[in-house]
């Protein structure tokens, strides 16, 4: 039995060929570096046999950089790319609102407007998604790109490293209740309705599933590359947005999120077990461990505070400042059809060996990827 609904279409291996209908949904701020690239990695994805594109609903909110241009531009040579613009930032969930309620496609795929898809990721998701009956979200895996060799870039590594290994374990035996929301499949329309007011839609969804009966599911192999912040202060302001975030969904669902110091403090012999295992690309695991209690340490408290005591809405998640953005390879040309949409090129296979090549043997990207040319970017004309 397909794991959600399907409906009869014409054009795919006949007129009675059933098909499943994904529409993919970004919601981007100040994203100008990484928009294009961060669409391009979704509309290039390789689609098993029967699954089609349906839209690409982008929210571009309250931009001052010229990310609307950019995906305005890409819009007129692809007609599935749907631009909604808010000219005052409303907070991520808000954008979500308007995608879930816009979309009639039976799947959604979130990404992040500055992360990309790596090539590959979707196959593998849609593979796990494949046996699932709904609701339910497959979550990818998040790896950080290269940074230059300091002790902040090891806190990232490990920190992300603990972060794969607890999903790994929590998704896997079905007690976690968390999912990371760089990139997400879901099946549409969601239990619930996304409160608009959510500060980390991820770990609501995650919660919200769980309380009603859904599955929660990581597909370890989809790999997401994400934005870090560039400096400690930025790690220790993200942080302190999420653990506040935590305590919003204590108060919106009654359960305690899935968080890996409360994993490490509950089954410490697996925390020693993960240290044993950090991949040798983390050069200080001692040190990148110490900064790291130290942050979530001091976030834990002012999450706590900020939550109880707001001095700005806290929907609207602060910008990280600036960071290095790399491309581990270079996105091939897409294949132009006949309506003007734009289709995976063959050599999607060996773009995947590419990607993958680079990995270190947990995933980590080293640091050598730094200098690897950075893809085609489409610009604004």
């Amino acid at each position: 039995m397909p794991s959600v609904p399907s409906r009869p279409a014409t054009g795919i291996g006949g007129p009675n060929t059933p098909r499943l209908v994904i529409d993919g949904g970004i919601v981007a701020t100040d994203d100008a570096q990484t928009i294009a690239s961060s669409i391009q990695s979704l509309a290039l994805q390789a689609l098993p046999p029967g699954v089609v594109w349906g839209r690409f609903w982008v929210v571009i909110s309250g931009s001052t950089d010229g990310s609307e241009h950019i995906v305005r531009n890409l819009a007129s040579r692809d007609p599935r790319i749907q631009l909604l613009v808010e000219p005052a930032r409303r907070g991520k969930a808000r954008a979500l609102r308007s995608i879930m309620g816009l979309s009639a496609a039976e799947l959604l795929v979130l990404l992040n407007g500055d992360a990309q898809a790596a090539p590959g990721a979707l196959r593998e998701m849609l593979s796990v998604s494949g046996s699932l009956l709904p609701p339910f979200a497959v979550m990818a895996r998040p790896v950080v790109p290269a940074l230059p060799p300091t002790l902040l870039a090891d806190s990232l590594q490990l920190l992300w490293y603990f972060h794969h290994r607890l999903h790994e374990i929590s998704l896997g035996n079905g007690e976690g209740n968390h999912l990371s929301d760089e990139l997400l499949v879901l099946s549409h329309p969601p239990p619930t309705e996304l409160p608009g007011e959510v500060v980390n839609d991820g770990a609501y969804l995650g919660a919200s599933l769980r309380l009603h009966g859904g599955g929660l599911h990581y597909a370890t192999q989809a790999r997401v590359i994400i934005q870090v912040p560039s400096s400690v202060r930025g790690l220790l302001k993200q942080r302190t947005r999420i653990r506040a975030g935590h305590t919003q969904i204590r108060e919106l669902t009654g359960q305690r999120p899935t968080t890996l110091p409360r994993f490490l403090i509950r089954h410490p012999r697996e925390a020693v077990r993960w240290f044993q295992e950090v991949p040798s690309e983390i050069r200080r695991p001692v040190g990148a461990l110490l900064l790291l209690g130290w942050v979530e340490l001091v976030a834990s408290f002012r999450g706590w505070w900020e939550w109880g005591h707001p001095t700005r809405d806290p929907v609207i998640w602060p910008r990280l400042g600036d960071f290095r953005w790399t491309q581990l390879v270079s996105i091939p040309e897409p294949v132009e059809g006949d309506g003007g949409e734009l289709h995976p090129p063959r050599c999607d296979q060996s773009t995947e060996n590419a990607f993958l090549s680079h990995l270190g043997p947990q995933g980590v990207i080293p640091p050598e990827t730094n200098e690897l040319e950075i893809g085609r970017q489409w610009q604004e004309q």
